[in-house]
Formats: structure tokens, C-alpha cells, sequence
């Protein structure tokens, strides 16, 4: 999905993998400030306006939950919750940015659930994928 109004949430591959993050109004979440650890990820935040937003708990849960519909949660990390629950909540306040992130799983959810996404130095997905659990015992499947 296409860029939008030059407003980005930044997963850590952003700052790891990027070779210069763009300019626009720039968003993280405290989870990804954590996993960045090398001294150019930790310099971007220092030298950059990145503000670092703790996403609410109801865009948490809706994230979790169309994780788990889709069967995407078990691949997704707290890190990765927080970066599709922030811009999920900068979207529903009327800032609608792309999610910068090389992370496959995110990308698949952020497509699920309509948010634009922008791969940082990787291709990007080329179809969703809904994993299904399957039960050797009852040889059954669920999501």
C-alpha cells in the first residue's frame, strides 16, 4: 500500500535496515525503542523527532484479536502488536501514515487490516496468508 501523508511508524527494522529513514512526522512505540540496540538504531532515536507513543489497550486488543483470526498471532511478537496497535490508533485519529517494517508477519496484518505499509529493504509480501493450527491428535484445524 502507498505511502499517505508522510506520517510513519517505524518497526525496528526501519532504524536497523535502513539506509536513511524518511523525512515526515515520525512515531514508535516504547517496544521498539527496547529492541534496537546498535549505535545508528540508538542515534536515529537520539537525533531524529521520533515520538514514542504508548499505543492504547483497545487497538492492542484489536490487533491481537484479528491476529488470532487470521492465525498470525503465534508470529508476532509484543514488539510487533505495538507497532500495528499504534498506527492502527494514528488511524482512527485521523493519521493515517504507512508502517515501515521488513517484518513479513506485520505486513500481512497491517494488509488484513487496511494500513499501509512500506518495506524498508526487502520486497514486500505478494498475498496474505491466514495459518490455520492443525491437531495430529484429532486431526483437526483451527485458526
Amino acid at each position: 500500500m502507498a505511502d499517505e501523508n508522510r506520517i510513519y511508524v517505524l518497526d525496528s527494522s526501519a532504524f536497523i535496515n535502513a539506509d536513511d529513514v524518511p523525512d515526515g512526522e515520525l512515531f514508535s512505540t516504547p517496544k521498539i525503542r527496547e529492541e534496537v540496540r546498535d549505535f545508528k538504531s540508538r542515534m536515529l532515536f537520539q537525533t531524529r523527532s521520533i515520538k514514542t507513543i504508548v499505543p492504547g489497550s483497545k487497538y492492542v486488543a484489536e490487533v491481537k484479536s484479528k491476529a488470532v483470526d487470521t492465525g498470525g498471532f503465534a508470529k508476532l511478537s509484543a514488539a510487533d502488536v505495538s507497532v500495528l496497535a499504534l498506527a492502527l490508533q494514528l488511524k482512527r485519529t485521523g493519521k493515517t501514515g504507512t508502517i515501515l517494517t521488513d517484518d513479513y508477519n506485520i505486513q500481512n496484518l497491517a494488509e488484513e487490516m487496511e494500513m499501509n505499509y512500506k518495506p524498508v529493504s526487502v520486497p514486500g509480501i505478494k498475498k496474505i496468508f491466514n495459518r490455520m493450527l492443525y491437531c495430529d491428535k484429532c486431526r483437526k484445524y483451527r485458526a
